[in-house]
């Protein structure tokens, strides 16, 4: 180990120290860190660490390095380089999130020195294992029924670190789509014709649905499963891309793909139920899963959009989507 890695590690046990001891109300010191790569992050580099503290306690830590100089090759391709991601996803830990009430990771300490370059988080580790199609479609209902939880929990919360879409968001994404037809086989531009024919007859009702804190990229990717009942299992990380928008965005996203249509309606309900009972509000059914299947129409298309110019898997992907919401959601 070379004297800068040294420096690093003590710099380490330092802030998650510091991150500890303010945690907990009390001086608490590390006996041991130990790390190792993770090679699961899709942006930001990160490393699983285990802390055994001054009392014997070990701690499974998870670390990830906001610096966006430091994302990984993929995502430098495609994100910038700005400090907004992660300045937002260090704000909702610290100020937003409530790991009792919510089940999301705790946060046990944190190094935000720009000027260093040291942007750095520290949060509990849940576990390894992801939301998967490959796992039981219970934990799915359970994340619908979760994110109705997250929504009604944090009604009304407004910070300028959060990203806002603007309702105007979804016709720009249909424009720059449109734009790209003549770039699309001629079977694929049938479908992304009658997906923006059917977008421009429904964008006004965008206007109307609920609106606050939202995810913003609410797949099966960002949700970690935790041993447990299924209920306490969903652990949600991520939150680099957390939003003022429309609620049903992220319903939308989260039960996108391959689901047989009663699967889907399965996650829509749950969804529903769950933030009749927690908000006290009732929302009519038909009206409910026409609101949420205009999102996924708009989700779709901006996805389509963003991808258009990638690679074949991606508008492969997207394009079917858009040919499932308009037979399923629209006849």
């Amino acid at each position: 180990m070379t004297r800068s890695d040294q420096q690093t590690i003590e710099l380490m046990r330092e802030s998650l120290a510091q991150g500890l001891s303010a945690q907990r109300g009390r001086r608490v010191s590390l006996r041991e860190l130990h790390d190792e790569q993770f090679r699961g992050g899709s942006s930001f580099s990160v490393k699983r660490l285990r802390a055994t503290l001054d009392d014997g306690e070990q701690l499974e830590v998870f670390f990830k390095d906001l610096n966006p100089l430091h994302q990984l090759a993929e995502a430098r391709r495609i994100r910038s380089t700005g400090l907004d991601r992660s300045r937002r996803e260090l704000w909702m830990y610290r100020e937003v999130l409530d790991s009792e009430r919510l089940g999301t990771p705790r946060l046990y300490g944190h190094r935000w020195e720009p000027q260093r370059g040291l942007l750095w988080l520290f949060i509990e580790d849940v576990g390894p294992k992801r939301l998967s199609r490959l796992g039981d479609f219970e934990l799915w209902v359970a994340a619908a029924r979760w994110l109705a939880r997250l929504h009604v929990a944090l009604a009304g919360v407004e910070g300028e670190q959060l990203m806002r879409h603007d309702p105007a968001d979804s016709r720009r994404s249909a424009e720059q789509l449109a734009l790209e037809l003549p770039n699309i086989s001629a079977a694929q531009r049938a479908v992304i014709g009658r997906a923006l024919e059917l977008h421009d007859q429904t964008l006004d009702s965008l206007d109307e649905q609920p609106w606050g804190l939202i995810h913003g990229e609410y797949f099966g990717k960002n949700v970690v499963i935790r041993p447990g009942p299924v209920e306490r299992r969903i652990a949600v990380i991520d939150w680099e891309t957390a939003a003022h928008g429309p609620l049903y965005r992220d319903l939308a996203d989260i039960s996108a793909g391959r689901w047989t249509r009663e699967q889907r309606l399965t996650m829509w309900r749950a969804y529903h139920d769950q933030y009749c009972r927690d908000s006290g509000r009732a929302l009519a059914w038909d009206r409910f899963c026409r609101d949420v299947s205009n999102i996924a129409l708009a989700r779709a298309i901006a996805w389509l959009g963003w991808w258009s110019r990638g690679d074949d898997q991606h508008i492969a992907r997207w394009i079917e989507e858009l040919r499932r919401i308009t037979r399923e959601l629209f006849t």
